[in-house]
């Protein structure tokens, strides 16, 4: 082993990014990104462990490689609470010329660690990156769909507009569940979020008549058991509260806003009854989860641990099973 890569290991070992920089070479990539940004991910690995008193890897662990560079020795960096680090250097006449994780790595031992550190680089922040027509024409589309968008801004609107924009751009909003063209490119990362939250907040529209149907047989719900298979009717298709805000009086304005975009506010009074409904189910689903939180007996006695969920709390109490969803093995 070459002076220089023993000196990276080490450095790899103390988390010592400082001397990482001085060691590796500014005119190489380092899994196919600069050396900046491969520092930048892999010094967001040490900062996560520091947080919890752990400064530098306890061992260092060599071992043979199983799949891209199979045969070849790679090593497996050990913090002492057992979280590891798996890297194979890549070598040309003594320097290294390029550093991976490895997924699959064998050794001598058996090692079960807690966790692997792990990170990626998307295909648009890779150093040979050429965009493809596919990519610039979902670029433009986004744009388009962006500056339609930005007609919201700073103004009340009917959700009934909303919906009519997600109609517009409903085959660009569409594509983006597609995997995996989407998650490979960071520059596209941002729009994707942001059609998560549209999405909920078209269906508030979309769903109104479910919604009026749930609401109306809530109503009719005279004690906890009727509650519980009411929230079990509904599990896996109630309206989600994710994505968007409820603004102060909201139950007479039926006025909402984006988390991530204030400067709108959405009025959704043609659906008043799609709010509730979302409202209503995650509140009742909650305060059911607080009441019938496992006892540390449970847990204690839980040979397969506790999942949390409003389904599993009740089978720990033994509530409702009569209408519980058929247990799976």
């Amino acid at each position: 082993m070459s002076i220089k890569k023993q000196q990276i290991i080490q450095a790899i070992k103390n988390f010592d990014i400082q001397k990482l920089e001085q060691l590796l070479d500014d005119n190489r990539s380092y899994m196919d990104v600069t050396k900046e940004l491969f520092l930048k991910n892999l010094k967001q690995q040490f900062d996560y462990k520091k947080e919890y008193q752990i400064f530098s890897f306890k061992e260092i662990i060599p071992g043979t490689c199983q799949t891209c560079h199979k045969g070849c020795i790679a090593y497996t960096f050990k913090t002492e609470d057992n979280c590891v680090l798996n890297l194979f250097f890549e070598e040309t006449n003594g320097e290294v010329t390029d550093i991976y994780l490895c997924n699959n790595l064998k050794h001598d031992k058996k090692i079960k660690p807690k966790y692997s550190m792990y990170f990626f680089f998307y295909e648009d922040e890779k150093v040979n990156f050429t965009p493809s027509i596919e990519f610039l024409i979902k670029k433009q589309k986004i744009e388009d769909a962006l500056t339609d968008f930005k007609n919201f801004n700073g103004k009340t609107v009917l959700i009934e507009d909303i919906h009519y924009w997600g109609q517009k751009h409903r085959e660009l909003l569409e594509s983006l569940s597609v995997l995996p063209f989407m998650l490979d490119y960071k520059q596209f990362k941002p729009f994707q979020d942001f059609s998560l939250d549209i999405k909920n907040v078209i269906e508030l529209v979309e769903k109104h008549e479910f919604a009026k149907q749930a609401i109306s047989e809530l109503n009719t719900v005279e004690n906890e058991k009727e509650l519980v298979y009411w929230l079990f009717t509904y599990e896996w298709t109630h309206l989600s509260n994710y994505g968007y805000e409820r603004l102060k009086g909201w139950k007479k304005s039926s006025f909402i806003t984006f988390e991530n975009t204030t400067s709108i506010v959405i009025d959704c009074s043609s659906c008043n009854e799609s709010l509730k409904f979302s409202y209503l189910y995650n509140k009742h689903t909650y305060n059911l989860i607080e009441k019938y939180k496992p006892t540390p007996d449970h847990f204690t006695n839980a040979k397969k641990g506790i999942e949390y969920s409003l389904e599993s709390y009740l089978r720990t109490h033994g509530m409702y099973l009569d209408i519980l969803p058929e247990e799976k093995n």
